[in-house]
């Protein structure tokens, strides 16, 4: 049986498959920011980041490496990059993540939620809310990859491709107050930073 291309094993397949290329395992978009993400952190006196969609563990383990307590979530099993961060790995997706509500300070979300069927992203954006206790720091690329016949054949990396209103529109829809963000023409990068809103 064929499977929906939003389904999590679908996703599961499609990734695990690009991640053995050497080439997109060196990849890290999510260390462009992470200087945002550490100044958060002095700045509320946070210890604990969770990095969702964490990819090759590159960004994160500049953060466990300066003493931060770190926790990653991916879809792909072979994605991380460290040995040293495999008991820190939960695997799973975006849309259903298995943490408790409000189980981490700060969530740091880079360069994934364009990857996500846009079928599951408000799902995605409710479970980064509903995990997130204090901040969610959020980028997001507005274009096309221009990679998919690099990495998959053809079929999109970004599924869903919009411009920055519609993904502030959904972030506040989600529940999150957002208190700052900025949009870099050059790159297409939107970043977030989104203060959950808790009933």
């Amino acid at each position: 049986m064929k499977l929906p291309p939003d389904s999590a094993e679908y996703q599961r397949r499609k990734y695990e498959s690009v991640w053995k290329d050497a080439k997109y395992a060196r990849t890290s978009p999510g260390l462009r920011s992470i200087g945002r993400v550490l100044e958060y952190c002095m700045l509320y006196g946070i210890h604990d980041v969770a990095f969702l969609g964490s990819g090759s563990g590159h960004d994160a383990f500049v953060l466990e490496d300066l003493g931060y307590e770190v926790q990653l979530l991916d879809i792909a099993r072979n994605s991380l990059q460290y040995e040293s961060l495999e008991n820190y790995l939960t695997l799973g997706n975006l849309w259903d993540m298995p943490y408790t509500d409000n189980q981490h300070p700060l969530t740091y979300c880079a360069d994934v939620l364009e990857h996500i069927p846009e079928t599951r992203v408000m799902d995605a954006l409710r479970e980064i809310h509903r995990v997130t206790e204090d901040w969610a720091l959020m980028q997001v690329s507005c274009r096309d990859s221009g990679k998919e016949h690099e990495y998959t054949g053809g079929e999109p990396l970004h599924m869903t491709v919009q411009e920055p209103i519609w993904w502030k529109r959904r972030v506040v829809q989600a529940g999150f107050d957002i208190v700052n963000w900025d949009y870099s023409h050059r790159t297409s990068a939107l970043f977030l930073y989104g203060r959950p809103v808790k009933g």
